[in-house]
């Protein structure tokens, strides 16, 4: 049987939604993207409004590494962006029109703490192979959910999906389809029975 995993290839920490006191630290409860250049990305929590300061960094472009590294976004990338409105419920950042699509650091800094969420992100919810959730060798496997595909969808998908066989070993397979949403992978026939884990990454930032 097989489960999947979203992660960019790198270990990737953010807050969840914890109970927010009044002049508490900032929390961040739900983002909304896929967003990109010259969009508006709009964060929804709790003590997010005047007076926090808007720090956004792209992550870096690079070849991915192993999906049990850890890695964070180099210091000094993240740039300050004045929000278009800032409440204390919502903030909305405009993500500015020179930069590339890719995943995006936020960071909304207070006297009372900071509040981080990773933007663009992959995220599997869920996947159907050819017997539900459990799927046969050399059959298709389908993994449903958000920012699989960033860029408007226009030639071959950027992205790559791999297997973990053994700890430390992975195998990239073969994507039949892609969009923003779902990605069809191909296992392999000669694949022993047992429980595997997958991992996606969608092309940008490593």
């Amino acid at each position: 049987m097989l489960r999947a995993n979203a992660l960019l290839l790198v270990v990737v920490c953010w807050l969840t939604g914890d109970v927010a006191l009044a002049g508490g630290p900032p929390v961040i409860y739900w983002k909304c993207d896929p967003v990109g250049p010259n969009e508006t990305l709009m964060l929804f929590g709790d003590s997010l409004g005047p007076p926090a300061r808007a720090l956004v960094g792209r992550w870096p472009d690079a070849e991915p590494r192993s999906p049990e590294a850890g890695g964070k976004l180099p210091a000094g990338e993240e740039q300050e962006i004045k929000p278009l409105q800032a409440e204390s419920q919502c903030i909305k950042l405009l993500i500015p029109a020179d930069w590339r699509w890719g995943c995006y650091r936020v960071q909304l800094q207070t006297p009372a703490g900071t509040a981080q969420v990773l933007v663009n992100r992959p995220e599997v919810w869920w996947s159907l192979g050819d017997i539900g959730p459990a799927a046969s060798p050399g059959r298709e496997y389908r993994l449903f959910g958000k920012n699989f595909w960033l860029e408007p969808a226009k030639g071959a998908w950027p992205g790559r999906v791999v297997l973990r066989t053994a700890p430390g070993r992975f195998q990239s397979l073969p994507v039949l389809a892609a969009n923003r949403y779902t990605v069809t992978v191909r296992l392999p026939a000669d694949l022993p029975a047992g429980r595997y884990t997958l991992w996606l990454h969608h092309g940008h930032s490593g």
